[in-house]
């Protein structure tokens, strides 16, 4: 019923405040509590100022619940989590180094700005998206009912609809603060007619061009020396390209833990077992959920609606109480049984009076209020009657709803054709009578038992075992590569994982394998810190890690470096030599690319229609940024000087030009939109180089 709906979505204070707004986490009273936390363990120290445990696990808390309620989930996957943690600790760090900016500038938001903001001139567009403070019929927002939910806030004894106000209030006040620091930077961005002029010209303007190339690959390798002193001089000349934060790189064997030949006729066996037992069931619902991997599905389906078309097929046939099984199918091992078999429709036309107290000691009132009303359909009256007793008038009025898609549907097919039932939902009661039936078909319901083929405690022991002897007797590098040889293992890498790395390829929750390996010693077996195990249990694998090596914070050492360095000298020396036999070959050349190439012994490569902000150089060239600067330098059907590019060395030729007049260009849109993207700019950038100029300590690495 989609005015059911309706009103379900608009209560719930939590979900319509908080999930609207926040979405992904709150900050609630971020500072006004943190003097609680004194003396507590902390996880972030942001310029001296302490972010503690206890207020960040809180604020993660509240953020899954949050998005569990706006998701409709009752739990979040080991992926949702993480992303949550990692939004929360960017959060509160963010808000520690903007609040410290904020204070030096005198930025603030006053009480009556933010008043302005919640029911004034000025509504922020977050309060006007509540759904509980728009015009039910409209939908527009209307400020009287931001008055009236104020006035009542208090009025939740649980104090959680004014928590999650006060958590409201500050993401208006942040975002607002934000704004204005935002907005003053804005401000102090102009753009110039000449930068407008030039950038039009560097997106319409266009040359075709000629180049003579000579690839770096012409040289061979072999003919290039490279000294200690030359390796030396360049990784000092470019050592800020080599910054590297703290990381590990680990080597790690995988002894899959998985079900043997034994395993898997145990699990058969045992369904074979049980199907005396499971046919004399009446209540399958409560006995499959007790007794097998799966919980009871209770869906009715038409015949080539049950996702297994064979088993779908032979269920059809069978009588109540029959089953069909042992069946692989998805790893695992069915046993179905037909449950029930009826005509049913596949939508019924409804309509339900709701009633929903308001305070605590009218639920029972309204229980009974609710019975009544069930009793006097139920002998004649008309569902219209009480319309004035609903919470929507719309939902009076009869509609046509799937079953499948009614929160109540399939309870409601029990319920004779012009009776009505009382149903509870966590918001009130549900009055709903069943006003007509859509046409009927015949369904069968299931009953499944499932076993998930997967290792016995015997297998899981031996797999054991061997992953504990491998590791028994390593205590160097070497003892690791032999183990993994003698076993005939596959060892594999996992490198530059840094403090917060949650994932490894092909592992399963390898977030407690990764931080364990932050607290081993370099050369040696990554262990539990509880209990000095080396095996780690994965997934569906027993995982053994040795920590190859340690990378502190800092520049990246020399050595490591060695052969992409050493591959960037000889490129710059083969550059070297290139272009010294290009500038002979050009004193020779009369201005020819023709006879330049030939002279050289090089290809010619032609390039059409090259714009000055070619991301690629089109002709088969690639990227090569210093032929796109210098082609719009050069006149017409000269040579340039050689160009040292990333791939070879080239000498161009302009060809033709083609360029817009003067008077056809317009550049008002020009400066708008290299205005919009500095301001777009500034924003992340400065939000970078304010974290790069704190001081922030992440300690994350203990706790999580």
């Amino acid at each position: 019923m989609p005015a059911l709906e309706k009103i379900r979505s608009r209560s719930g204070l939590l979900i319509a405040v908080v999930g609207v707004a926040l979405l992904a986490f709150i900050l609630g009273d971020f500072f006004s509590s943190r003097n609680a936390y004194r003396g507590q363990p902390d996880i972030a120290e942001v310029n001296g100022e302490k972010i503690y445990y206890v207020e960040y696990q809180q604020r993660i808390d509240e953020a899954v619940e949050n998005m569990k309620q706006h998701l409709g989930q009752t739990s979040l996957d080991d992926r949702t989590y993480a992303q949550i943690q990692d939004q929360v600790w960017d959060q509160l760090v963010s808000k520690l180094i903007m609040n410290n900016e904020l204070e030096k500038l005198g930025l603030t938001v006053s009480s009556e700005e933010l008043l302005d903001m919640v029911k004034g001139n000025n509504v922020h567009p977050e309060v006007q998206s509540v759904p509980i403070f728009q015009d039910p019929e409209t939908g527009i927002f209307d400020p009287s009912r931001v008055v009236l939910f104020l006035q009542n806030l208090d009025a939740d004894n649980t104090g959680r609809s004014r928590q999650a106000w006060m958590s409201f209030e500050e993401y208006l006040l942040q975002q607002r603060e934000n704004d204005k620091y935002f907005s003053a930077i804005n401000k102090g961005i102009y753009v110039t007619d000449l930068q407008a002029k030039n950038a039009s010209v560097e997106k319409s303007a266009k040359v075709d061009l000629k180049a003579v190339f000579v690839p770096y690959t012409s040289i061979n390798d072999s003919l290039v020396t490279v000294t200690d002193k030359e390796l030396k001089d360049y990784y000092k000349d470019h050592k800020e390209q080599y910054k590297q934060d703290l990381s590990i790189d680990l080597e790690y064997v995988l002894f899959p833990v998985e079900a043997t030949d034994t395993d898997i006729e145990a699990i058969v066996e045992e369904l074979q077992d049980i199907q005396e037992e499971f046919a004399m069931v009446q209540d399958n619902q409560s006995y499959v959920n007790a007794n097998s991997d799966g919980s009871y599905d209770g869906k009715f389906y038409r015949k080539n609606e049950y996702s297994n078309t064979f088993v779908d097929s032979v269920m059809f046939s069978l009588q109540v109480g029959e089953m069909y099984g042992p069946y692989i199918e998805d790893n695992k091992y069915k046993l179905t049984k037909l449950a029930a078999k009826e005509m049913q429709p596949d939508s019924i036309q409804t309509a339900a009076v709701i009633l929903i107290p308001k305070r605590q000691e009218d639920v029972e009132v309204m229980r009974n209020q609710a019975d009544s009303i069930v009793d006097l359909i139920n002998k004649g009256a008309k569902i219209s009657d009480f319309a004035s007793f609903s919470e929507s008038q719309e939902s009076v009025k009869p509609e046509w709803v799937n079953v499948e898609n009614m929160p109540y549907g399939q309870s409601l097919l029990s319920v004779k054709t012009g009776n009505a039932v009382v149903e509870l939902s966590p918001e009130g009661f549900y009055v709903i009578q069943v006003v007509a039936r859509g046409k009927e078909e015949l369904k069968i319901q299931l009953a499944t038992l499932e076993r998930t083929i997967s290792a016995s405690d015997n297998t899981r022991t031996s797999i054991y075992q061997k992953a504990n002897s491998f590791a028994s007797t390593i205590r160097t590098a070497d003892d690791f590569n032999t183990k993994v040889e003698e076993h005939g293992l596959v060892k594999r890498v996992a490198g530059m994982l840094n403090e917060n790395s949650r994932e490894i390829r092909g592992l399963d929750n390898a977030r407690t394998l990764i931080r364990e390996a932050f607290f081993a010693t370099e050369g040696t077996l990554v262990t539990h810190r509880n209990n000095n195990s080396p095996i780690f249990e994965l997934g569906d694998n027993y995982v053994i890690a040795f920590l190859k090596k340690r990378n502190e914070k800092g520049y990246t050492p020399i050595d490591d470096l060695r052969p992409t360095i050493e591959n960037n000298v000889k490129k710059q020396k083969k550059a070297k030599t290139i272009i010294a036999n290009f500038e002979s070959a050009l004193k020779e050349a009369n201005n020819s690319v023709e006879q330049l190439a030939e002279k050289m012994e090089a290809e010619i490569k032609e390039v059409n229609s090259l714009t000055f902000s070619a991301f690629n150089v089109p002709g088969g060239v690639g990227i090569e940024p210093k032929i796109n600067g210098i082609a719009f330098t050069m006149d017409k059907e000269q040579l340039s000087e050689p160009i040292e590019g990333n791939n070879g060395v080239y000498v161009i030729s302009v060809v033709e030009k083609h360029e817009l007049a003067t008077d056809e260009m317009s550049y008002d849109v020009e400066k708008h939109n290299i205005r919009m993207t500095l301001q777009s700019r500034a924003s992340s950038e400065i939000s970078r180089i304010l974290k790069d100029v704190s001081k922030i300590e992440d300690h994350r690495l203990l706790f999580q």
